[in-house]
């Protein structure tokens, strides 16, 4: 009879733990930007940069590609950032004015805080470029929110992803224009990468899987013993 209760405690914290487990998953936080990682290519966002897939002839011109050396046979021969299956990045050529690379209008909940990020890439130049001192002006990547600085970035090394984060908080507003510019205006160099936008509402109060994990197993353990201790 003991035994049966203490089965029934470990069976019923193992379920409890299964459906916690899945509460946790569905309340991950959900990225608003659609086709943040550009995998469904020039779609969902708009630029002021020049839209130019056949390849790189001036400043202020952008494309979705494979490889930024693939558009600018100067450029670098790097991958894009997104995990597993992922193939395509946003690449851009600086312009001269302060242009935004990429926005987007989101729709928001009012009183909310909301997390942002990217990740950026200087991409000039490789050993074919001598047309500027080394090292080249790398682009100063900017955040803006609803016209607002949010967050900045100018990302070092050459075929080298960094990530661009910052916090935002919408107060009365309903929908966000979400910017990224470059502050950068060189002529020379001033190439980048963009890949993975993501903007998400906090959700600081949802447990980590893993802390659920391991409550859960310590539920278990503590049943074990009591089994133990009554037979």
């Amino acid at each position: 009879m003991r035994f049966s209760r203490v089965r029934s405690v470990v069976s019923g914290t193992v379920a409890a733990l299964g459906l916690a487990l899945a509460g946790a998953a569905s309340a991950l936080p959900v990225n608003l930007i659609a086709n943040g990682d550009f995998e469904q290519g020039n779609l969902l966002f708009g630029s002021d940069y020049a839209h130019t897939p056949g390849g790189n002839t001036a400043a202020g011109q952008y494309t979705v590609a494979s490889s930024p050396q693939s558009w600018n046979s100067y450029l670098a021969n790097a991958n894009d950032h997104t995990p597993g299956a992922g193939t395509k990045l946003l690449i851009g050529n600086g312009a001269s004015s302060d242009s935004r690379v990429w926005y987007a209008q989101v729709s928001v909940t009012s009183g909310t805080q909301y997390s942002l990020e990217a990740f950026v890439m200087n991409v000039c130049c490789n050993s074919t470029y001598t047309f500027a001192p080394s090292p080249v002006s790398p682009a100063q990547l900017k955040f803006y929110a609803n016209g607002e600085p949010i967050a900045s970035r100018t990302p070092g090394s050459t075929g080298l992803w960094e990530a661009l984060t910052g916090s935002w908080f919408s107060g009365e507003a309903t929908s966000l224009l979400l910017e990224l510019r470059n502050g950068n205006l060189a002529q020379n160099g001033n190439d980048f990468g963009v890949d993975d936008i993501g903007l998400y509402r906090s959700t600081n109060n949802v447990p980590e899987p893993g802390t659920l994990l391991l409550t859960g197993l310590g539920a278990i353990t503590l049943a074990a013993h009591a089994r133990r201790r009554s037979g």
